[in-house]
């Protein structure tokens, strides 16, 4: 992770009532108090206090134990059974950490039940109890839980001396207990984040979660993101048949300035911590800088997640994996990460299993083609195309969406006209105007008629295609912002540059909040920025902006020095023009460029 994320993160001291429910209890000495809990004397020489973590085992199997014996289900949330079951737990046992009557759970478990903590959670205590535990399972598997240990903040932090903290409204210095749980993160080594449900995780809702998440990422340590399998499986069944659209629409949403916390003042010093000097967080480079970070390490995992789970299917059978498949995770590389070798890499492998001439060997070679296209191997792509459309033809297979989406991709290639004007026609007469490849065969006609010198038109087609956009339901991804940068060049050769860079801050904050900023057409974007500055006399801003695209094209994601400094200067200019983040917001939608 960037040293810029740390440096923000080790920002401002501030104070904050959660703080005392790690320090309180972190802080003790090993050899503090009478240790009087079962079995442990042996244990509390060999093994810090504050790294002391949870068999993972005993997660799965006495803790659910402990839960259906105070009378609560496996959906019962860690807040249900905080009192009945984790504080009871030690009600009765004096604290090793302090002497004092009332331990944390895990000071009351026998000796084979705890150790050094090799993993650390992070998560929400609305979860449910039961779907920690299958978590667990799935990421280890049932061999490996008596392995590992788990700490967790409900168990391992004690509940008793929390609740006499909150009592008596005690807080100790941010800054402070930002030091402890970065320690707490360093020691442990490798931090769990948990995502449930997939599709609408309480976890970035809430503002200690992100932050939780963020400080991992800046500690550099390994980190996870892990769901219940009944989840996991929802969510890889989603990404290949939906792509990435739901995973871009979910972590649009994530902004940690609009996440929640129990206790106000929490976020309010987290936020200060972030950016200190901010009265606008909807406006702070540095708090957008956190949200684009955790989004795009998100964004990373989806892809990494489906491409796992096909190759351990391949190392099995690869003819068990159809080629829908190997296309669909081919796709997310290329779209998600623009990682065009392994999607290369996959495809043949798909070739290699299968039988080409049918509908999926066609929809195979198509991606293969995208995948050369956006290499700008044009030759080789054209011929992908032209492969895919005969073997469509040959299957008699021309009245269909697939073959509407194929034209589009043959225009790309061809520059011939009529392939939009057939995609068109078509996707109409099948009443499809609903796919994304709609929108962008809209898209393609402005862009055509902006190069034979007709702006209006282009203009009345970029309409178009953003209400296509917008009704198909593609609010937030790449292909909206290529269609913004595309309408910025029109307004730019009417001399409206203002309009211009409007369209540019809209595209770049699609790019931010989904978390793709890596490839073709976000290196475009960077070039199009810095034209639009020079036009605009901002010489500084410009040279900044070419050399982010630089950076780009050498070295994937823009490094976040030159990235800040020039979402510093749009900021900025949106702010004195006032054209800012609201001038085309609701636009979105990917089908390549």
């Amino acid at each position: 992770c960037s040293d810029e994320l740390r440096e923000v993160l080790e920002a401002a001291c501030r104070t904050s009532t959660r703080a005392v429910d790690f320090l309180d209890f972190l802080i003790q000495p090993a050899d503090a108090g009478v240790l009087s809990a079962p079995k442990q004397k042996a244990q509390a020489a060999s093994v810090e206090r504050e790294l002391l973590g949870v068999s993972c085992r005993h997660m799965v199997r006495e803790l659910l134990e402990e839960v259906a014996s105070a009378g609560y289900p496996r959906s019962a949330r860690i807040y249900d059974i905080e009192e009945d079951v984790i504080r009871r737990k030690g009600k009765d046992l004096i604290c090793p950490r302090d002497g004092r009557i009332g331990t944390a759970y895990v000071d009351a478990l026998p000796a084979e039940s705890v150790g050094k903590a090799d993993l650390m959670l992070s998560y929400t205590w609305g979860y449910a109890v039961g779907d920690i535990a299958d978590t667990l399972q799935n990421f280890l598997g049932r061999a490996e839980l008596s392995q590992h240990h788990l700490w967790i903040c409900c168990l391992c932090i004690n509940q008793w001396r929390v609740k006499e903290a909150q009592s008596n409204g005690d807080v100790v210095p941010f800054a402070e207990f930002k030091e402890v749980f970065s320690r707490q993160v360093q020691g442990v080594g490798h931090v769990l984040s948990m995502m449930s449900p997939w599709d609408d995780p309480g976890y970035i809702k809430r503002v200690w979660c992100i932050f939780e998440f963020s400080v991992a990422m800046a500690e550099n340590v390994a980190l996870s993101i892990v769901m219940p399998p009944v989840e996991e499986d929802a969510f890889r069944q989603s990404l290949l048949t939906g792509g990435l659209q739901r995973s871009f629409d979910l972590l649009a949403s994530l902004k940690i300035q609009d996440a929640e916390a129990s206790v106000p003042l929490d976020k309010e010093h987290i936020l200060k911590t972030i950016d200190p000097d901010s009265t606008d967080y909807e406006r702070s480079v540095k708090i957008a800088q956190v949200n684009r970070q955790v989004r795009e390490r998100m964004q990373r995992w989806m892809v990494e997640a489906a491409v796992s789970w096909v190759r351990k299917q391949m190392a099995v059978d690869g003819a068990s994996v159809s080629l829908e498949t190997y296309a669909a995770v081919a796709s997310l590389l290329v779209d998600g990460v623009s990682d065009y070798e392994q999607a290369n890499e996959l495809l043949q492998a798909g070739f290699s299993h299968h039988p080409q001439q049918n509908q999926a060997g066609a929809l195979c070679t198509r991606m293969l083609g995208r995948l050369l296209a956006r290499q700008e191997i044009g030759n080789d792509a054209r011929q992908a195309y032209e492969d895919a459309r005969a073997v469509l033809e040959e299957c008699g297979c021309t009245r269909t969406r697939q073959y509407a989406q194929l034209q589009v991709d043959l225009y790309v290639a061809t520059g011939s006209y009529e392939h939009l004007t057939l995609a068109k026609d078509l996707f109409e007469e099948l009443m499809a105007t609903g796919d994304e490849d709609y929108a962008r065969c809209l898209k393609h006609m402005g862009s055509y008629h902006r190069e034979l010198g007709n702006p209006e038109l282009a203009l009345e087609m970029y309409e178009l295609s953003r209400q296509a956009y917008v009704v198909g339901g593609f609010a937030q991804a790449p292909g909206f912002a290529d269609l913004l940068m595309n309408l910025g060049w029109v307004l730019a050769l009417r001399g409206d540059h203002e309009a211009d860079m409007g369209c540019l801050q809209e595209a770049m904050r699609i790019h931010e909040i989904i978390g793709v900023v890596a490839g073709k057409g976000f290196e475009r974007l960077w070039r199009h920025v810095g034209d639009c500055f020079q036009r605009m006399g901002c010489a500084e801003a410009s040279v900044e902006a070419y050399k982010v695209m630089q950076l780009v094209q050498c070295s994937g994601p823009a490094p976040a020095s030159g990235y800040l400094s020039v979402l510093l200067e749009l900021r900025a200019l949106g702010g004195r023009n006032g054209y800012g983040h609201s001038g085309h917001g609701g636009y979105g939608g990917y089908g390549g460029y």
